[in-house]
């Protein structure tokens, strides 16, 4: 009898702006900083990450190069946490993240000092591809009444209809759709 593999799941981190922005990290590397480029970023409203191992970190950081620096915004997510799948609401207003990162927790610090030491250092990624909340609407098919999702990923700029969205189809004899 065949028995089923179990599941993986990939831990993800992810940064919510203003304006309906977010940043989505699928499967984060270990020690690399992802560094915001994306000219006029706005700030981010929370951060979440989901199936992040309690042996790991999350940051996120106001620097560019995943640093702290005093007078600085830093939050992470602590080896204190008890949940793999987290959100953390900025208090205060929102933040301006322009890093992130994922490392091993506190616990492991002093071995990550040592990589350090050992002339491993952290690499940067540079990336400006944000992506935009889409706009939920919900249909309902005729026959079955099921509900189905529609996306509404930009709108932006139509002028209604296509020009041709009335002229009769191909094989028919006017618009109303009645066949010849």
């Amino acid at each position: 009898m065949p028995t089923s593999a179990a599941a993986v799941t990939l831990p993800k981190l992810d940064v919510f702006f203003e304006g309906g922005q977010h940043f989505e990290w699928p499967n984060p590397t270990e020690y690399t900083c992802l560094s915001f480029t994306c000219p006029n970023l706005p700030k981010a409203k929370f951060v979440g990450w989901w199936d992040l191992p309690l042996h790991k970190t999350a940051a996120f950081y106001e620097t560019k190069d995943c640093t702290y620096k005093r007078n600085k915004f830093t939050f992470n997510t602590k080896s204190a946490r008890t949940e793999v799948t987290g959100i953390h609401f900025f208090t205060g207003g929102s933040k301006p993240i322009r890093s992130i990162m994922l490392g091993r927790t506190e616990a492991a610090e002093l071995e990550d000092q040592e990589k350090m030491k050992n002339g491993k250092k952290i690499k940067i990624k540079r990336i400006c591809n944000l992506k935009k909340n889409k706009e939920r609407v919900e249909l309902n098919e005729t026959v079955a009444n099921l509900p189905y999702e529609a996306d509404i990923i930009d709108d932006e700029g139509s002028d209604g209809l296509s020009a041709n969205w009335s002229d009769a189809l191909p094989g028919f004899s006017d618009a109303s759709g009645t066949s010849p």
